[in-house]
């Protein structure tokens, strides 16, 4: 179990200094993201039974991105609001979307602890995590959210996190449409 940790720890490392160093190639491309979403959605409920998704995304979204670098992102949030976000008493996950004009907005709700507001920013910081009781059980190399940020920056998008009525918190990131 500790080298699986490791491994996958190195893997996080390794891919965030690509990133970090400029060396990470996007093939940015119009791309229909809906397919990219169930894929994600499909890979997580297969490890995670007891979980809800509820995907509001349709099927005309389209947006420049890299595709392996949106499976990443959505992977990321996802499993991050799975391992933060489930509660005994709310095991749903909301997926939204929003036209923003020249942009689209997407939103991965949860209901879990939330977020306390002035570690907001700081969850994208590299290793940095939350400290409680909840989170501190949780296995996690810190680095997932450190990616998300820098991989969508890279595409030309911003990344940000709200707190999500009554309880939770709402990850969100903006991609660019085609002109």
């Amino acid at each position: 179990k500790n080298s699986e940790k490791l491994s996958y720890l190195l893997e996080d490392i390794l891919n965030l200094s690509t990133i970090e160093s400029g060396e990470y190639k996007l093939e940015l491309a119009e791309n229909d993201v809906l397919d990219i979403f169930t894929n994600s959605i499909n890979s997580v409920l297969s490890n995670n039974p007891d979980v809800k998704i509820i995907n509001n995304i349709s099927s005309d979204i389209k947006v420049i991105c890299d595709i392996k670098a949106l499976v990443q992102v959505i992977d990321n949030l996802i499993e991050n609001s799975v391992k933060y976000g489930i509660t005994e008493e709310s095991n749903e996950i909301i997926i939204n979307v929003k036209d923003q004009g020249s942009k689209v907005r997407f939103e991965i709700e949860d209901h879990g602890q939330g977020i306390p507001p002035d570690q907001r920013e700081r969850v994208f910081e590299r290793f940095f995590r939350i400290q409680n009781n909840n989170t501190s059980l949780k296995e996690g190399t810190g680095l997932g959210l450190s990616i998300v940020k820098n991989l969508v920056n890279l595409m030309g998008g911003s990344v940000g996190n709200e707190k999500a009525y009554p309880e939770g918190t709402i990850f969100w990131f903006t991609l660019n449409k085609k002109n």
